[in-house]
């Protein structure tokens, strides 16, 4: 059989299962993902079409996240497979070396790793600020505008909404709107009680039993209005969700490297420095669980009572590798230092068990005059479980 040949076997293999392995847990995010936004479609009233897409514009961050971790299980699943059924005996039999075997699942992991990084950079950070932006004027439009009982809620930055009960249904009593007009007079209307509704502009309120209140500009004596039934247009809720302040998760890389490019974002150098740095990283964390998987299953001799001790040990340390990224992804938002030890923690994996998984199958012919000198003897000296 031609290397060329058992090399394209082996990417077949585990491309096949990562995107199977990717597209059940992709299924099932999707699904926890949906019961966020399913009171909305129901309650709301918002088409099935719009929480599609709310619920696919959830999923890039997640998929970006967990394919490292899904790849590292697909390399243990294959080859812990092909050992099982001897595949691997007869691989090594016919003279390939245990380099060549794990060349497939390499050039496998630097497409996870491309895709981690796309993913991170540019695709989850549009789609997140996609995802709030319109989940805001969603909940507006189709939930009511964000409007609580018993607090003055802002709306834009010329009105302010206090109402005394808010009924699920919509509902309001004992409502009081102070708005400043287009014309710069301020307006004080009270109702005794009023409806949420979809007009055709956006949310708006009808009001019954109205005193409305303003300034006549030529005597400054208040003049007070009164009428039965009145609407209270609520459009600034949009466009004061459209225009909010992009958090650091939705931007994308280059806006990240760019820092404070306006007044709303000074004081957030820091977070955005660390986001950028954490998404640079996220390959290399993916590279390290590729490198771990391949350790876990081809560093070491067959074993006929199989595989479980190594891979239990493996799936113990993706948990420490995956928890190390995310805290110090955290910790760097606040602390300068821990953004070079966020490359160290995703570069130390991948160095050491390179290494190691060199030492088990061809005993570091490269590196045997000077290995010694800049690693642990602990390190040269373990032996595969």
């Amino acid at each position: 059989m031609q290397p060329s040949l058992v090399s394209r076997y082996l990417f077949r293999n585990l491309a096949v299962s990562t995107l199977i392995a990717a597209t059940i847990v992709s299924l099932v995010a999707w699904l926890i993902e949906s019961l966020k936004f399913f009171e909305m479609a129901v309650n709301g009233g918002a088409p099935l079409g719009l929480f599609l897409w709310l619920v696919l514009l959830a999923m890039p961050p997640i998929v970006a996240v967990v394919l490292p971790i899904i790849y590292f299980s697909v390399i243990v699943f294959v080859y812990n497979k092909l050992t099982a059924e001897s595949e691997l005996i007869v691989l090594r039999a016919l003279g390939l070396s245990q380099w060549r075997l794990a060349a497939p699942a390499i050039t496998m992991g630097l497409f996870v790793a491309l895709s981690v990084f796309v993913l991170n950079a540019f695709i989850a950070p549009a789609a997140n600020e996609r995802l709030k932006t319109l989940q805001d004027i969603t909940r507006t439009q189709f939930a009511g505008a964000p409007i609580n009982a018993g607090v003055f809620n802002p709306i834009g930055e010329k009105m302010t909404i206090y109402v005394r009960d808010r009924a699920p249904n919509g509902d309001l009593s004992g409502i009081l709107i102070y708005q400043e007009q287009s014309n710069g007079r301020p307006t004080t209307t009270v109702a005794k009680r009023g409806v949420l509704v979809d007009g055709d502009h956006g949310p708006e309120i009808i009001v019954y039993d109205v005193s409305r209140q303003e300034v006549d500009p030529v005597t400054g004596r208040p003049r007070t209005t009164e009428f039965e039934r009145g609407t209270v247009d609520l459009q600034q809720v949009q466009e004061a969700l459209t225009a909010r302040w992009k958090e650091p998760s939705e931007r994308t890389l280059p806006e990240l490297l760019a820092g404070e490019t306006g007044p709303a974002d000074a004081g957030f150098a820091n977070a955005f420095r660390a986001e950028a740095h954490n998404r640079i990283a996220s390959p290399l964390f993916a590279l390290a669980l590729t490198t771990l998987g391949l350790y876990t299953l081809l560093g070491g001799g067959f074993d006929r009572r199989g595989q479980t001790r190594r891979i239990l040990i493996g799936s113990t340390l993706v948990i420490a590798i995956e928890g190390s990224a995310i805290g110090l992804a955290d910790f760097a938002r606040n602390h300068w230092i821990a953004i070079p030890l966020l490359y160290v923690a995703a570069l130390m994996p991948i160095i050491v068990m390179t290494i190691m998984f060199a030492r088990a199958n061809d005993g570091l012919q490269p590196w045997r005059l000077w290995l010694p000198k800049v690693l642990p003897r602990w390190v040269l000296n373990w032996q595969p479980a």
